[in-house]
């Protein structure tokens, strides 16, 4: 299934209005469209590529997910359907750049959201409890991963982050400090 969320977002040469029931499908550019099982094979190692390496394909993907993602008449994804989303979308984006955070300072400090941070945010979901994520949170979740430090030293907790995020900073903190240098 990992090899298949490209195929989720409407906007590239895959996307068909009926291959989902999500009733808001994103149109596509018809002359680009892959309509048969050969053709659809040979772009998704291409889709794959360019959901890892540009951040701006990475970031409609994931703005469409969270609706696509999202169970008929509910407001926020069950924290399951999230973390599955989360656990397709961000490997790629990490291993590909498309999450590559800019800034000066030195290399641990640039360096950014670590692979084993998605796990840490899955075992805090969990420890939290049964909330939902809301659009909020998943919005905002793609912002707070392009910009915070490896060692959660930057974030500002006054800034206008959802509350989950900010007491994930606190419990991620904790646990850096507790690993030591």
């Amino acid at each position: 299934m990992s090899h298949d969320i490209p195929a989720a977002h409407g906007d590239h040469p895959l996307s068909r209005s009926n291959s989902c029931s999500y009733p808001h499908t994103v149109p596509s550019d018809s002359a680009r469209s892959a309509d048969t099982l050969p053709a659809m094979k040979a772009a998704l190692p291409r889709l794959r590529t360019t959901l890892g390496s540009d951040a701006a394909y990475f970031a409609k993907v994931y703005a469409y997910t969270f609706d696509f993602a999202r169970a008929e008449g509910q407001r926020s994804l069950a924290t399951d359907t999230a973390q599955a989303f989360w656990a397709l979308l961000l490997p790629h984006a990490l291993a590909g750049g498309a999450l590559a955070r800019d800034a000066d300072g030195d290399a641990a400090m640039r360096a950014g959201w670590q692979p084993e941070y998605t796990g840490w945010w899955f075992e805090f979901l969990a420890e939290r409890g049964g909330r939902g994520v809301s659009k909020d949170t998943w919005t905002m979740f793609l912002q707070f991963v392009r910009t915070i430090d490896s060692k959660f030293e930057e974030y500002d907790l006054e800034a206008a982050w959802p509350s989950t995020i900010d007491d994930f900073v606190t419990w991620a903190k904790a646990r850096v400090d507790a690993q030591g240098p």
